[in-house]
């Protein structure tokens, strides 16, 4: 049942779970395409990390679930990441929007707050 004037709510609601991975992959396939990987090379790298990452929500919570540097609040890797990122203002809006929505998800798997206050910091 949806709340009286939610529907739109809940659509993109559904839209972020089920049509956005989609175009996470294809971000990723091609950035890793721009170091120089072949295009076939990058979607077969990267998919077994997309159902990994899936799998690891089965059952779990997202906090239970995320890995990578905001949750282990590696503040370094994130500035090299904003750093390689700069010339492709989607990718980096798309990394800096996504990060930042990972602090919360992050301090509820119990990372570091301070740490993740620097990352805060450089995201903005």
């Amino acid at each position: 049942s949806i709340p009286p004037g939610e529907k739109s709510r809940y659509h993109a609601a559904a839209v972020v779970a089920s049509n956005f991975p989609a175009v996470l992959l294809s971000i990723g396939e091609r950035l890793l395409a721009a170091t120089g990987v072949p295009e076939q090379v990058a979607g077969r790298a990267l998919r077994p990390l997309f159902h990994a990452a899936a799998e690891n929500l089965r059952g779990r919570t997202a906090a239970d679930a995320l890995t990578g540097p905001i949750v282990r609040g590696d503040v370094e890797t994130v500035r090299r990441h904003l750093v390689s990122l700069a010339g492709d203002p989607d990718a980096l809006g798309v990394y800096v929007a996504l990060s930042r929505a990972a602090i919360p998800v992050a301090l509820a798997a119990g990372a570091d707050g301070g740490r993740l206050e620097e990352i805060e910091e450089l995201l903005r």
